[in-house]
């Protein structure tokens, strides 16, 4: 019997995109840590739950946690058993191997979720740049006027630099004259 969702389908999916979500997955997978440690097995209820936070993770805890300690074997996985129709190795580790590979994994499981709020905190203030940067420039009329302003002071900016120019040249010119004169 599987756990039932009470929620949107969706959930899953927003958990993974977003930097709020990420503490509520360390929270699934820190009871399962504390089922094992105290129990010294994950429930098929917890993988289960796993499985409906994770599902649209790259990573999914809930299947391996199934293989050693619920005895399913993933749907497509099945093709991995050995010629023999034998469980994968991980099914045959003792209990205290299966307790020490699980709670190593997920604390890896942990480290993943740091590494992935980081990017998701990444991604998010970027995205934040860009929409405040969006905001920043004008729309419509406003445009308009700010582009006529422009153009305005780049012609007046170009009269002013032609007449230096201009001004520069005669200067340059009286005093080339003036130093023929002192010559001769």
């Amino acid at each position: 019997m599987r756990h039932t969702t009470i929620f949107s389908p969706r959930v899953p999916e927003l958990l993974a995109k977003n930097t709020a979500g990420i503490p509520y997955l360390r929270y699934v997978v820190q009871r399962a840590l504390d089922e094992l440690e105290r129990e010294g097995t994950v429930s098929e209820k917890t993988c289960d739950l796993l499985g409906v936070h994770f599902s649209k993770m790259p990573y999914n805890p809930a299947e391996e946690l199934r293989i050693w300690f619920v005895g399913e074997i993933p749907e497509g996985e099945e093709d991995d058993l050995d010629s023999d129709d034998e469980p994968a190795p991980a099914a045959d580790l003792g209990e205290a191997d299966k307790k020490a590979a699980a709670r190593q994994y997920l604390e890896t499981v942990f480290k993943d979720l740091d590494g992935c709020e980081q990017k998701l905190r990444k991604q998010e203030r970027t995205d934040l740049e860009i929409a405040q940067q969006q905001l920043s420039i004008s729309k419509g009329p406003e445009l308009e006027r700010i582009q006529r302003y422009e153009t305005a002071i780049k012609r007046d900016m170009y009269r002013a630099i032609d007449q230096l120019e201009r001004l520069q040249r005669r200067r340059k010119g009286a005093a080339a004259a003036d130093s023929e004169r002192e010559r001769l």
